[in-house]
């Protein structure tokens, strides 16, 4: 019993001062003030993304609701990184002379950490469902048109919440809420193993849905150079489903860039250190943890691939103030969004 009692002790105070080793390190400070700007960044780029994408969106509806689902989960992934790194911030600030005092419980991790971990699975199902949704408008191109219906989208956002729900609940099944952590994390000796097999499954996804698209838009391509007899429908959907495609591969590059290197990583060290030691598993995190810069970098990839975004982008800021009013003061009766309709299916046709 004494020797028990001693162990504890021990393993208590290993834990206060791999807290105190957190709270006082140069290049951890660093790094949480670099997530905040990236998560601050991220929110406001998506935002502004939201603003200026107007009916440049001309897609189905279900690639439309789908698209917009994936920009609110990069906005709140980038809430709950801020949390987070505020959370901490805010934690270790102060200067304690009983480092212990730096610990938190398991249960606060969860409210502060779950959020993360809930909008970080719902990213990945975001692109995974869109493959889903361009594979039906690919090969139903004759029809999906007509599909004036948002069952589709809706079910398979409905997927994206239940899957991203399941990938959290995975976490925290066994979690010992009473347990003291000198870092706000959801992992643990206990769950190690399964998180880092749900990891390698989201691994194979990322790779599936990168994949997919790239197979798509290459299918998508050579139908369009096959068609000869087809109705204005077909090729106008064949068309949308390039486009729509074109506009989602950059997403999927930086989307692979972004996750990719933490899904394979993490099951590694996983591997490596099932216990999770918190000094190197808090370095590990910010070296590989890639995630957190998604929501900044995929509005500039939008704006830098698309012209139609840098125009819209242009005449929020009141640049070309003459060309949108010569645009509005039309003389053969199209409007400035009649007007952009066209310009759409002129890149089309080209």
């Amino acid at each position: 019993m004494h020797t028990n009692i001693s162990n504890d002790n021990r393993s208590y105070l290993v834990l206060c001062g791999t807290a105190e080793y957190l709270a006082g390190n140069d290049w951890l400070w660093v790094a949480r003030f670099l997530r905040i700007v990236v998560a601050i960044t991220g929110v406001t780029l998506c935002t502004i993304l939201l603003r200026i994408q107007g009916k440049y969106l001309a897609f189905h509806p279900n690639a439309r609701i789908l698209l917009f689902c994936h920009h609110i989960w990069a906005i709140l992934q980038s809430l709950s990184q801020l949390t987070i790194q505020l959370f901490d911030l805010a934690r270790f600030s102060p200067v304690h002379k009983d480092p212990c005092q730096y610990l938190v419980t398991t249960f606060v991790s969860l409210f502060i950490r779950g959020p993360a971990s809930l909008t970080y699975h719902g990213q990945y199902w975001s692109l995974a469902t869109f493959t889903v949704e361009r594979c039906v408008a690919t090969f139903y191109y004759r029809t999906y048109e007509h599909w004036n219906r948002t069952i589709l989208a809706k079910i398979l956002f409905l997927l994206q919440v239940i899957f991203a729900v399941i990938g959290l609940m995975n976490v925290l099944i066994g979690l010992d809420l009473s347990q003291l952590k000198p870092m706000t994390s959801i992992s643990s000796e206990k769950n190690s193993s399964r998180i880092s097999n749900y990891t390698t499954s989201m691994a194979v996804v990322e790779a599936f849905a990168l994949g997919a698209f790239c197979g798509l838009l290459y299918f998508n391509k050579r139908k369009k150079a096959q068609l000869c007899e087809s109705t204005l429908t077909e090729k106008y959907q064949i068309d949308e489903n390039i486009r729509a495609i074109s506009l989602m591969v950059p997403l999927v590059v930086t989307h692979f860039c972004c996750f990719m290197p933490g899904l394979v990583f993490f099951p590694i060290y996983m591997k490596i250190d099932p216990n999770l030691d918190p000094r190197s598993y808090s370095i590990f995190v910010e070296i590989f943890n890639c995630a957190p810069f998604y929501p900044m970098l995929f509005p500039v990839v939008l704006v830098w691939r698309h012209k139609m975004l840098r125009d819209n982008l242009r005449r929020a800021m009141g640049i070309n103030n003459k060309t949108s009013t010569s645009v509005s003061l039309r003389t053969d009766g199209r409007n400035e969004e009649q007007v952009q309709h066209f310009a759409v299916l002129k890149e089309l046709w080209q």
